[in-house]
């Protein structure tokens, strides 16, 4: 049987270069998930104000193409009647 002995300044040591890792893993994920990105998926670096116009502009275009589907179906539906 192998025996290992470690100190405990070097398991404290170790404890806390894996805490880090995982806090700055979790920060980077998280920061890749909530960072704006343009259409090519680089990201973008945005004032409040240029981000809610940014939010708002592509929230348009969500409701564009929706009623684009809603006028397909409605001109289908004509055309049957």
């Amino acid at each position: 049987m192998i025996h290992i002995r470690l100190s405990r300044r070097l398991l404290r040591w170790s404890g806390t270069v894996v805490a880090l890792l995982v806090f700055l893993g979790c920060c980077y994920s998280l920061g890749s998930r909530l960072t704006p990105t343009d259409a090519t998926g680089r990201p973008l670096l945005l004032s409040p104000s240029v981000y809610r116009a940014e939010r708002y502009r592509r929230s348009a275009a969500e409701w564009v193409s929706r009623m684009e589907e809603v006028d397909r179906l409605l001109t289908g539906l004509l055309a049957q009647g």
